[in-house]
């Protein structure tokens, strides 16, 4: 069961590329990353990955809550 007190979020996301080349398109904005690159993408920011040319990656997101006290609103 959820805890009421606690407001869930989307993920924060990190794309490490490790080989290949990756288009990484957040806010309307393409980026091509290559080996080595990275992209952060803030919590609530929609984005899509794309393999360019047969791309190796590390993906790690986490999700954080924001704690309301009663009364309060997000």
């Amino acid at each position: 069961m959820l805890n009421p007190s606690i407001t869930p979020i989307r993920p924060i996301s990190f794309i490490f590329v490790l080989d290949g080349v990756v288009e990484v398109t957040a806010s309307g904005e393409k980026v091509e990353l290559h080996a080595d690159d990275f992209a952060f993408l803030p919590a609530g920011m929609d984005h899509s990955v794309q393999s360019v040319a047969g791309a190796g990656l590390v993906v790690y997101e986490r999700r954080y809550a924001l704690k309301v006290q009663a009364g309060e609103g997000v």
